[in-house]
Order: C-alpha cells, then structure tokens, then sequence
C-alpha cells in the first residue's frame, strides 16, 4: 500500500482526535496503570525490530512496545463494537466511519501509523472514495471511554465482536464514469473486469487480491485488456488524449493533446501506479505477496501521462460488454406482494375502472418505484372486472 503520509497531512479540527494521537494518549496511560512494568504480558515484539530500532534502554524499548500494541487492540476493539466513534474528513464533507471497518489488521495499522484507514476498493459506492482519507476519532466519547476500565484485554478481533455490523457485499460491477472522457485506469479495469476503478482503486486491488482468482490472474486480465484497448486506439476506433512527457517527474507544464493513433502501436505498456502509457507491451509491474516487480521495460522514458479515454468510444467499440455491465448494474427490485398490490387498487376505487391494465401497471410502477410488478400480477390482482378503454393512438 502506498504511504499516505507523503500526500496529506492530518491536523487539529474541533472535537476530534486524529487516530494517530489517539494511540499516543492511550498508549501514555497505560505506561501509567497498574502494569506499566509489563503492559502486554505473554506478547513481545520480534527480535528484529528490537535490532532496528532500540537504541539503548532495550528494557524500555520493549515496555512502549507493549503499551502501543495493547493501545491499538483496545482502541480497534471499542471501534469495532461502536464504544468509540470515528469519522473521515475530506476538506469540509464529513463521513461516519462504520464499525466493520475496523475488522482488517492491515488496514487498520495505517489508522494508528498514518490517521489513514484503507477501504475495500470493490464496496459500493460511496466507500471508496473516502478510502484513506483521514480519520479522526469524536473526542467526547474518546475522553470517556479513557475513564473506563482498561484493565481486561479485549479479545482477538477475528472473533465475533457484539455490536460490529456486517460489510456491505462487494460489486461485481461498476459502470464508466458518466463523463466525456475517463481516466486510463478507469477505461482498462471497466474492460478487464466490469469493474471500474481509478489508479489508486485498481493498484489496491491488485496489491489486495481482491480481483478474480488471484493477483496473477487479474494481471494476465489486464495485461489483454491493454492489447484490445491499443488495438481500437491504432485502429481510429477509441480516441485518446494525454501529456506526452520525457519522463515520469516532468511535463506538469506540458498541455494535453490528443494522441496520435499510430502511438497506440508501441505505447501500449500499463503502468498502473503512474496511470500512464510507456513503449512496450503489457504491464510495467507485478506484484506479489511480498514484493512490487518491475517487469521488462522499454530503455525509452518517455510516456503519455494523464490519459483520457473518450467514453463514448469506448462503449461503441465494445458494445457487449457495455450491455453486459448495464444490465449487471441495475438494481435488483423486490416483487411487489400481491396484498400490498390489491390494497393499493383498492384505494383507487372506481377511478381503476376507468383505467386500462396497460395504465394501471404504469400507475402501480410510479406509486412502487423500489418495487417489482409485472403485467401478469396486475392482471391477476383486476381479475373478474370490466377493463378500462385502451389508450387511444396520438393524433398527428
């Protein structure tokens, strides 16, 4: 995951607490309780980390160690169980953290080290875009739950947790921006896997495993949608703009044009982090668990930055997949039960014998938006009654 850090910079805002100061605050008041001596019996940290980073007083090194990881299992404990209460912040919008946010260890660790919390790049909207923003905690109930009793160590937090909500299921679908043009990443991911995701969204899911089988898998994906994507580009199919740069830490002077079909024919290597088109083929990195590889590239520098993506292209060429999402996409209705159907034609009264089936079914569907009705249903329910004159042809 990226370091979030070097991006934002999380600051005082009245009655909350950045996540990272909180640690600090319950980490300094449990050196104070009754087991200063050993905050965390039967827990150490490892012998490298002491090597790294103890400098002398290894005694007291390994002390606020054990007082730092006994902070964070009791501060992700009370958020997981909704005794304490979080929030992002993005400029002047604001949004309440859920509790099953709190459930992933690896995401949680940037709370404490970064007052950032990764989301899940493939839950429904709105949640990635508040992935990594900042979080702070309400400082009310922070101070009081500082007064309560911490003596007792929360238990794991893979075990069932009274309060915690269940996460929403992820997409398996999410349709282009409705925009003009898209970004690169955002048209690549929505041809790969008919799910789009910007840069940063579609590098966390790779990183996360989220997509297909396996990161390997998802890779190769990709890998072939870039192929058909340069394709259509050197086909004066798919029209594409962007900033054609010398290398990775210029052109931020440099003006977007578009690109030129033929470019599609060498250009046509995804860097994914950099969201940019480089000389060669494929894809520039590849992650594993362990490490980010950088694969065979080009000894050519130069890219094309910031590419945009025409949407409008994009769905012509590749009409199936865009019926495919939009049918995939759209929401799921619930049927109607057929009580709740005979009571609404009830309260119509003799007005509903003036009206057609094909008028009744328009008129149940505008009054039951959430719902599903079908012809048969409203026929069934109007049984044994004189149907309403048909709706008459327009006059020219």
């Amino acid at each position: 995951m990226a370091n979030y850090s070097l991006k934002y910079r999380t600051g005082r805002v009245e009655g909350l607490i950045p996540t990272r100061r909180a640690l600090r605050v319950t980490k300094r008041l449990l050196l104070r309780g009754p087991d200063h001596d050993d905050p965390y019996p039967g827990w150490s940290p490892d012998q490298a980390d002491i090597e790294a980073f103890c400098r002398s007083d290894e005694t007291g090194f390994i002390r606020s160690r054990k007082a730092i990881r006994r902070a964070q299992r009791h501060l992700q404990h009370a958020l997981a169980a909704g005794a304490l209460q979080a929030a992002f912040l993005d400029g002047g919008d604001k949004c309440d953290i859920p509790t099953w946010a709190w459930s992933n260890d690896q995401s949680v660790s940037y709370a404490w080290s970064e007052s950032r919390l990764p989301l899940d790049m493939l839950l429904p909207d709105p949640w990635p875009r508040w992935s990594a923003e900042p979080c702070y905690l309400k400082r009310e109930p922070f101070a009081r739950w500082l007064r309560s009793d911490l003596l007792n160590l929360p238990p794991p937090i893979d075990q069932p947790i009274e309060g915690m909500e269940k996460p929403p299921a992820s997409v398996k679908h999410r349709p282009l921006p409705d925009r003009p043009y898209v970004d690169l990443a955002e048209a690549l991911s929505w041809l790969a896997f008919g799910i789009s995701l910007n840069a940063y969204g579609l590098w966390e899911a790779l990183v996360a495993g989220n997509l297909l089988d396996s990161t390997a898998v998802a890779e190769a994906k990709l890998a072939d949608a870039v192929e058909s994507f340069a394709d259509a580009v050197a086909a004066e199919k798919v029209r594409c703009i962007g900033k054609h740069v010398q290398n990775i830490v210029c052109g931020d002077d440099v003006l977007t044009e578009p690109i030129p079909p033929i470019r599609a024919i060498d250009y046509r290597q995804f860097d994914v982090p950099t969201n940019s088109l480089r000389y060669g083929r494929g894809l520039t990195t590849k992650v594993s668990p362990t490490k980010i590889e950088i694969l065979d590239r080009s000894a050519r520098r130069d890219m094309y930055r910031d590419v945009l993506v025409n949407r409008s292209d994009l769905i012509a060429r590749f009409p199936k997949l865009a019926a495919k999402a939009e049918r995939k996409s759209a929401p799921v209705l619930k049927r109607l039960p057929d009580a709740k159907l005979t009571q609404w034609l009830a309260t119509l009264g003799t007005a509903a014998d003036r009206l057609s089936q094909t008028a009744l079914l328009a008129a149940a569907r505008a009054a039951y938006p959430r719902n599903s009705i079908s012809r048969d249903a409203v026929r069934k329910a109007t049984a044994g009654r004189k149907s309403g004159p048909k709706p008459s042809a327009p006059t020219s």
